[in-house]
Parts: C-alpha cells; structure tokens; sequence
C-alpha cells in the first residue's frame, strides 16, 4: 500500500528503549490503522515519519512515546474534533471505526493517543505507552 500511494517511511527509533506490556497484535492493528489512513490522506504520496523514544509522560511516569506523522493535507478543526469518535469518518467507504478501536486498544494497554493536525500542514498522532516496570 505505501507503494501503491507513493509514501515513504522514515525511522527514528532510539537504541535503548525500554519494555512495554502490550499484545503485539493488537499494536500492530492501531499502527497498521494509522499507516493506512496517512497514504489515504496523501492522495499524492509524501512521507510518513515513525519516531520511537523514551520519556516522562504526566500521570504515567517512565514511557514509550510512538509518533506517527505525515506531511498530507491535515485536519480541519471540525475534523479533528468528531475523528477520534466512533462512526465518524471522512471516508466513502469508511466505517468510523478504525479509529475510535485504536484509541480503546491503546487506552486498555495503559496509554493515551493524542491528535495534532492542522490544514495544510500534515498530521501527527502521538501515543504514548507506559515502561513495564523494571525486574
């Protein structure tokens, strides 16, 4: 599919992040999901960026930030606002879930994903999941 739209991946991972407690299945179906929506978006191709880092994160302490951003059209601000909600999508053939099942995935795993967007300039989601604790 990133062929098929003429999108290109670029990695950032850093080299020692720490372990998460999470069902790699279930991580796979939100990135898959965010992966497709941005060569959706980028009708015309671009690049999609996947950063990996550790941080601090407010209310969860040690995590693991996962950041996907692409350089499509953005998100108008009533997008932005009704997106993350189940059955609303800008797509003909969408369902509006996509989504909304990725936010309750990463929510169950302990995390948060936040939206940034703005038209014209591209869209980032950043998710951030908790450090397993340390044995």
């Amino acid at each position: 599919r990133l062929e098929l739209n003429s999108v290109t991946v670029v990695r950032k991972q850093s080299e020692h992040l720490p372990a998460i407690d999470a069902d790699p299945e279930l991580l796979k179906e939100v990135f898959v999901n965010l992966m497709v929506n941005a060569c959706e978006a980028m009708e015309n191709g671009g690049e999609m960026m996947i950063s990996e880092a550790e941080a601090l994160a407010e209310n969860i302490g040690r995590a693991v930030l996962v950041k996907f951003t692409d350089n499509g059209p953005g998100m108008s601000e009533e997008v932005r606002k009704r997106v993350l909600e189940p059955f609303e999508t800008t797509k003909p053939d969408g369902t509006g879930l996509g989504l909304f099942i990725a936010v309750r995935i990463i929510e169950e795993h302990g995390g948060t994903m936040e939206l940034h967007s703005k038209e014209g300039q591209g869209t980032t989601f950043v998710i951030t999941f908790p450090a397993s604790e340390e044995i």
